[in-house]
């Protein structure tokens, strides 16, 4: 009894191995207004910020050319742990890259939550952009990252900079915030900085 039932079995999975797998769902076609580009990594955005610092008025050499070898982002100044010291004025600049070769692309600087200056600028060819905002002592000391119990203890405050990018693009294609997601036209980066004082 037992051979014959283990013959029925194998008999019955043999004749479901010969059923046909289901057909694949047709694919529907894109719609006919969805733009021509489309990215799909940070690196094939229609914008992206590619580098981004700030440099104090001290620090800054007129002659050296954007990045800066003295970049608060690098934590390379005269205060302890290489924080800012007595910083007054603040030079910022954010290098774009984008694949548009006419439009506009709008620059917000945040520092912590708060909007510390914007702009925007016109893109005329395709790859580098730069964009540089100049700010004055009550444009960003009031907007230091709030002290907690762990961070009472340095001998410094720091500061969350951020810098976001927004480009419409009208040629080669037409294409920005109402074309399409925000990660295909924006990019945003930011860093932390400290700043201490005293004689």
């Amino acid at each position: 009894m037992r051979r014959a039932n283990c013959l029925v079995v194998l008999v019955l999975l043999s004749a479901c191995g010969k059923s046909e797998p289901p057909a694949a769902p047709p694919v529907a076609a894109p719609p006919a207004n969805e733009p021509a580009v489309r990215f799909a990594t940070k690196e094939d955005r229609l914008v992206r910020i590619s580098r981004f610092d700030c440099a104090t008025e001290a620090d800054l050499d007129s002659a050296a050319g954007f990045p800066w070898a003295k970049g608060i982002s690098l934590w390379a100044s005269g205060g302890p742990g290489g924080a800012g010291w007595n910083v007054s004025k603040l030079r910022c600049a954010v290098e774009l890259q984008t694949t548009c070769t006419q439009g506009v692309v709008d620059i917000e600087l945040r520092i912590g939550g708060a909007l510390a200056d914007s702009g925007n600028a016109k893109i005329e060819h395709a790859g580098a952009q730069q964009v540089t905002f100049d700010l004055t002592p009550d444009r960003w000391e009031q907007h230091l990252d709030e002290e907690s119990p762990l961070t009472q203890r340095f001998p410094y405050r720091t500061a969350t900079f951020s810098a976001s990018a927004t480009a419409s693009c009208e040629a080669p294609d037409v294409f920005g915030p109402s074309e399409g997601p925000r990660l295909e036209f924006a990019d945003d980066r930011h860093f932390t900085a400290g700043f201490s004082s005293g004689e």
